[in-house]
């Protein structure tokens, strides 16, 4: 294997995470992003996997850089969406609870 190729990284990193090897997955997938930092699909692959072990202002930011290079990246606005219903779960959670 290629080590220092971004989008081999990228396909065993999302492997990883969703084999069950959660940490090694994310390493790797940051792995991805710091050799290629332009590339929209491994930063929202990133942060949909920081949004699975609730990262959430990670996975903003790298929906948000997503949308930066790619403004019509439907995948990172649906993460957005996601991460903005999450959210509002949480502050109703909170306001119950005291």
């Amino acid at each position: 294997m290629k080590p220092n190729n971004a989008e081999i990284l990228r396909c065993l990193g999302w492997a990883l995470f969703h084999g069950g090897k959660r940490a090694q997955g994310i390493v790797t997938l940051e792995r991805s992003v710091n050799l290629d930092h332009t590339n929209p699909l491994a930063l929202c692959d990133l942060g949909i996997a920081y949004l699975q072990v609730r990262n959430i202002v990670k996975a903003k930011s790298l929906f948000q850089r997503t949308l930066d290079l790619d403004p019509e990246n439907e995948r990172a606005r649906e993460c957005v969406q996601a991460v903005q219903r999450l959210e509002e779960s949480m502050h109703k959670t909170r306001a119950q609870s005291m």
